[in-house]
């Protein structure tokens, strides 16, 4: 490894470090603003490390970028509530001078140095002859549509694509005289294409880092709590897989217990979601370590992408791939989650890994070994692995590469089909039928006959307010491509200047190879496959239902860097500069405002009901919950008892006046404590009244809870 990729490893860990402390320090309160003395301490210490060097102006610019970029996020409003994020109108602009005025003393900054020592007019006659100036006008477009989200305010969003632009201008910028001013070096990355190579220091490093930063941000960001609907669901289920079985009893009153995604039936009261995400979190649930198990599979897709990379490029595209994954925000926000698209990559890239081992080696074993993850996926997201398995039969078929033998392709197609099956039984226990998935005999009862069914149709939608128009046909598969393409524009590598810039530059100018066919394929795959789906996904950690295009973002991003080394001059490196400095600004701008800003207490999910049980000792009590079943009941749901006889405090949802009673007759010993959600007091769950004694008058009449069976809607 090279003194540079050192460097750039070292980098790497402080940024994710220094990303990592600065959102801890403002979720606590230690720090208010936090991230905005990150980006100044660090521009400091950059000119400072930067000066006398050869370095220096790459430097200064750089240090401009991050203050600029900290700057251009005040006036970007996301937040914890479930909606997309969008630029502030202009009217309200005028609401954060300091801001407005950082930014002017930015554009003068950056237009004084672009007319200095003719750097402008090189850069030009450069777009003519190595770019070409109909690619940089289609280049310049696509940025400028990507840089907003659609609004159902015409006028509005178009206010919002030009603020967006502008600021997306001028990041691209700074960022693009950071590159010019670099002295010309090597690249960071061995321009070697040895395909046999194995992974090394950089490799396994960069994997640590990932690990350790996803746990982190899992304990100050996180706080080791559920902040979706469906990771209550996920959990629950986890538990119970944990102590070998696929149900529980089903609670005394059990309407009070409910909440998204949970039925109760003969066989039990039990979570309507697959169990192969679950299943995986069980591993972590036996030792009460579930929050280890998605840093921990975070990364291990590192390390499996490089092989997939190394397999198909060499170590340049690879080398090059690891340090743009480690320091993107979307797997790091997903590894500190508890969803389900981090395990689903993890199978993906295993089931690719073990395709391109068999056509190597000509040994079926590494098939078959595909095929059993293949198979697990299915039992993960059903629909994440149709793809996959087009995908990758496509491949094993020969398509962009050497045709599979016989006996591999068998192994893949006989080991996905045998691990799948173990669904049927599952399926077949709760709805009757092998083919029937539980979820789906959950939508049809709970909202209507074929509102979760896959495809178009008039009756598709649960009603949510993020789904664009009732009902799904085509315009709708259009607006949620805009939604999820924007959303992968900002969460990929959070660089204000586009995340998908290389990416675009390799598609409008580079040389494609196989390997490129090949993720492209599987990222115009996963976008028809969720064209169909009446969901975007939602604004939940960027586009998750897209995830499965992380790779081929990620390698054609990698491609990228090099076709823009290529066009303006191998040696002179200015595109690896740019991607390095871009890198740079996110992990100390953008990751730890992302993380403060939206995730902390994200959807108003917070985990305060387990410090006030520990706070006033709750032991065998019931605790009625006063507020919306999500977020409010949600939350404290997380922390009820596979047994409901268990010494520990039970909650329960208050969902009408008949519920209290009947909930106080079938807990008859438990003293009964009431609590207001999140959603009421708009802070912390508060006590109103306890410990009130078993059979004593209620000293007033609770409210009922605002009954919503799913997820609160909302507004884009």
């Amino acid at each position: 490894m090279s003194r540079l990729d050192r460097a750039l490893l070292i980098a790497l860990a402080l940024g994710l470090g220094a990303a990592t402390a600065s959102a801890a320090l403002e979720v606590s309160g230690v720090v208010p603003g936090a991230r905005f003395w990150l980006a100044g301490l660090a521009a400091t210490a950059l000119v400072a490390a930067t000066a006398r060097s050869p370095w220096a102006a790459t430097g200064g610019w750089a240090a401009l970028g991050g203050i600029g970029s900290a700057a251009a996020l005040t006036l970007i409003e996301a937040g914890p509530p479930v909606r997309y994020q969008h630029a502030l109108d202009w009217p309200r602009l005028a609401e954060h001078p300091v801001a407005l005025a950082v930014l002017a003393i930015q554009v003068a900054l950056v237009v004084a140095g672009w007319l200095s020592g003719g750097r402008l007019a090189r850069a030009t006659g450069g777009v003519g002859t190595a770019f070409g100036w109909g690619r940089f006008v289609a280049f310049a477009a696509a940025i400028a549509i990507l840089s907003a989200t659609v609004n159902r305010d015409v006028a509005a969003y178009v206010r919002e694509l030009v603020t967006g632009t502008l600021l997306a201008a001028l990041q691209a910028a700074t960022i693009g005289l950071a590159g010019l001013a670099a002295p010309s070096r090597a690249s960071f990355t061995d321009r070697t294409d040895d395909r046999g190579a194995a992974l090394g220091v950089l490799e396994w490093t960069a994997a640590a880092v990932v690990v350790i930063a996803s746990l982190a941000l899992n304990g100050f960001v996180y706080q080791n709590h559920p902040h979706v609907p469906d990771e209550v669901q996920y959990l629950f289920q986890a538990r119970y897989l944990a102590h070998g079985t696929v149900a529980i009893d089903v609670p005394p009153v059990s309407r009070a217990f409910e909440t998204y995604l949970t039925t109760a039936s003969p066989q039990g009261w039990y979570s309507v979601v697959p169990p192969g995400w679950p299943a995986v979190l069980a591993v972590g649930a036996v030792v009460g370590l579930e929050h280890w198990v998605n840093p921990v599979l975070s990364g291990v897709n590192v390390l499996l992408l490089a092989l997939l990379l190394q397999a198909w490029y060499g170590r340049r595209v690879r080398q090059a791939g690891v340090l743009l994954m480690a320091a993107s925000p979307w797997p790091l926000f997903l590894g500190m989650s508890f969803m389900p698209q981090t395990a689903t990559l993890t199978l993906a890239l295993l089931a690719a890994v073990g395709v391109e081992r068999a056509r190597r080696t000509d040994q079926a074993v590494w098939a078959w070994l595909a095929g059993a993850a293949l198979g697990f996926l299915a039992i993960v997201r059903q629909l994440d692995a149709a793809i996959a398995a087009a995908a990758l039969g496509l491949s094993a078929l020969g398509l962009g590469a050497r045709r599979l033998r016989v006996p591999a392709t068998a192994g893949l197609v006989l080991g996905a089909m045998a691990v799948a099956a173990l669904l049927l039984p599952y399926n077949a226990h709760f709805t009757g039928q092998g083919s029937r998935f539980p979820i789906m005999e959950y939508s049809d009862r709970q909202y209507g006959p074929g509102t979760n069914d896959y495809g178009f149709g008039a009756n598709r939608g649960m009603g949510w307010g993020l789904d664009p128009r009732p009902g799904h046909d085509v315009i709708d598969g259009l607006i949620n491509t805009n939604l999820n393409l924007t959303a992968t524009e900002v969460e990929l590598f959070g660089w204000g200047a586009g995340s998908l810039a290389f990416l675009l530059v390799h598609l409008l100018r580079g040389r494609f190879e196989r390997g490129d066919r090949a993720f492209t394929a599987v990222a115009l795959i996963t976008w028809a496959a969720y064209f169909a789906n009446y969901f975007s996904g939602g604004p939940d950690f960027g586009a998750r239902y897209w995830y499965l295009m992380l790779p081929t973002l990620i390698a054609l991003s990698a491609r990228g860097i090099h076709t823009f080394d290529t066009i303006t001059g191998l040696a002179q490196r200015k595109g690896t500069v740019m991607a390095v400095v871009a890198c740079g600004i996110a992990l100390m701008t953008f990751v730890p405002w992302r993380a403060a800003d939206k995730y902390f207490h994200f959807r108003g999910m917070t985990p305060d009901m387990r410090e006030l049980a520990a706070t006033h000792g709750f032991g065998k009590v019931l605790v009625l919950i006063n507020g919306k079943n999500a977020p409010d009941y949600a939350a404290a749901a997380t922390y009820n008892p596979l047994d409901w006889t268990a010494p520990v405090p039970l909650y329960a949802w208050n969902r009408d006046d008949a519920t209290v009673g009947e909930l106080r007759a079938a807990f008859p010993d438990r003293p009964l404590w009431i609590v207001d959600g999140p959603s009421r007091t708009g802070g912390a769950y508060t006590i109103t009244a306890g410990p009130i004694a078993p059979g004593a008058p209620l000293p007033f009449i609770p409210e009922p809870g605002d009954h919503v069976d799913i997820p609160a809607k909302v507004g884009r």
